[in-house]
C-alpha cells in the first residue's frame, strides 16, 4: 500500500485505499481532478503534517470537506472534483457578495489576493450566491493577507467601487479576522458569518455611467 509522506495525500479509485494510488502534495497547489479521475477518488490517506481542502463540483461548489486524518470512505461528498492539499496551520477564507442596492441592477464583485495559488488569486462572486468560495488563505502564524476588492456593474462592466482589505488568523480566538483598513469600498458592508466565512454587502449602488 502506498503511504504519503508528511506533506503529501495518497488518494486511491476504491474503498479502503484500495485501488490504483494517485498522489499529490502541498506543492500541487490547486487541483482540478483530470476527466478521467473526476469523482473516481473513493478514499484517501493524509500526512502528519497536511490536510485536505475537497470540493464536489467544478469551480469550488457542492458539498465542501476538510481531512486532517485518513478516510476510508469519501463518498458523502458525492464525487471529488477540486481539492487542495495543504498545511494543517492553514485555513481558507471564504467569501460570497450579497446585492442589497434595492436597484434591477446586477453586480459582480472580484476577490484578488496576490501571493496564493492561481486557483485561488482571483475569485469571481456573482450576487446573492448563498455559497461561500475560497479567496485566500490565512496562515497560522498571523501574517497579514492583503485582498483587492472590485464590485463590477454586469452592464456595463464599468468597475465600481473598488478598494482592499485585510485579513489575518488570530490564534487567541482560533478565527479570520477582517480589517476594513482605509481603502475599503465605499457603500459596502462585511459581515462574518463564522471563523472563516464572509459576506460583503453592496449597500449603496454606484452612479451609472
Amino acid at each position: 500500500m502506498t503511504h504519503p509522506q508528511s506533506n503529501q495525500a495518497v488518494f486511491f479509485t476504491q474503498i479502503n485505499y484500495q485501488g490504483d494510488p494517485y498522489t499529490y502534495s502541498i506543492d500541487d497547489g490547486v487541483v482540478e481532478v483530470p476527466g478521467s479521475l473526476n469523482d473516481r477518488f473513493r478514499s484517501v490517506k493524509v500526512g502528519a503534517d497536511a490536510k485536505v481542502l475537497a470540493w464536489q463540483n467544478y469551480g469550488f461548489g457542492g458539498k465542501y470537506a476538510e481531512w486532517e486524518t485518513d478516510q476510508p470512505d469519501i463518498s458523502t461528498i458525492g464525487g471529488l472534483s477540486v481539492f487542495t492539499v495543504t498545511y494543517r496551520s492553514t485555513r481558507f477564507i471564504m467569501a460570497r457578495f450579497a446585492n442589497s442596492t434595492q436597484t434591477n441592477r446586477v453586480f459582480a464583485l472580484k476577490a484578488n489576493t496576490a501571493g496564493v495559488d492561481p486557483g485561488l488569486s482571483e475569485r469571481w462572486l456573482a450576487q446573492n450566491d448563498p455559497n461561500f468560495y475560497p479567496i485566500a488563505l490565512a496562515f497560522e502564524d498571523g501574517r497579514k493577507v492583503t485582498t483587492g476588492l472590485y464590485v463590477r456593474d454586469e452592464q456595463t462592466y464599468v468597475f465600481s467601487p473598488i478598494g482592499s482589505c485585510y485579513f489575518r488568523w488570530n490564534r487567541n480566538t482560533d478565527a479570520v479576522e477582517l480589517e476594513p483598513g482605509v481603502n475599503f469600498p465605499a457603500g459596502m458592508n462585511h459581515k462574518q458569518e463564522s471563523a472563516s466565512e464572509f459576506t460583503f454587502d453592496l449597500l449603496d449602488a454606484p452612479p451609472s455611467r
